[in-house]
């Protein structure tokens, strides 16, 4: 299987969201060694068209073993459901997790802290990564625009929770211009993430 390889050039899109990714757990990485697990939808999906890429390279990148249990379409109720590092004795210190486009974003900072809530009483930490916004599609609007801001502010109001706010990192080469297709390189065929 290829690698993921960046210097932000013509790759290919399947990497989109990797990269930002692994920088953002590498940001995050005071203590090597601990597992990581995943839970999310399309976004964090890396058994969809990345082939498992994303688990395999960030495990690579953090020297540890990293479970992808994001599955594309979960709606937050889902995501809860989901396999997360609360549930695995060997994930001490990391939950990574999206969600909220997917069934009532009008409720999805309700139920992303219940989530939150969940793993913060497990003593792990939360890193909540948002979502890149698009051109006038599903991932802009007030209802997002509400969910992403209501993520940001959890993260800001509770110790121990962390968001990755894509919308603070306008000119960051995997953000592109979701109203340029010229500048999707890293973003989904439907330009959501």
């Amino acid at each position: 299987m290829e690698k993921c390889e960046f210097n932000y050039s013509n790759k290919p899109k399947k990497c989109h969201i990797l990269r930002l990714i692994e920088v953002s757990l590498h940001y995050f990485q005071f203590i090597f060694g601990s597992k990581r697990v995943i839970i999310g939808d399309s976004l964090l999906d890396g058994r969809g068209s990345t082939a498992g890429e994303v688990e395999i390279n960030l495990a690579e990148s953090l020297e540890t073993i990293v479970d992808n249990n994001a599955v594309g379409g979960y709606s937050l109720e889902d995501i809860f459901e989901s396999d997360a590092c609360s549930s695995d004795a060997k994930c001490t210190q990391w939950s990574v997790v999206n969600g909220g486009m997917n069934g009532d974003k009008k409720k999805a900072i309700e139920l992303m802290m219940s989530i939150v809530d969940r793993e913060l009483s497990s003593g792990r930490n939360v890193i909540i990564q948002g979502y890149l916004e698009d051109c006038g599609g599903e991932a802009s609007g007030t209802d997002f625009t509400a969910f992403m801001d209501g993520y940001a502010n959890i993260a800001s109001s509770t110790g121990g929770v962390w968001f990755i706010d894509p919308r603070n990192l306008p000119d960051h080469p995997l953000m592109g211009d979701p109203c340029n297709p010229e500048s999707d390189i890293y973003r989904a065929d439907d330009n959501s993430h």
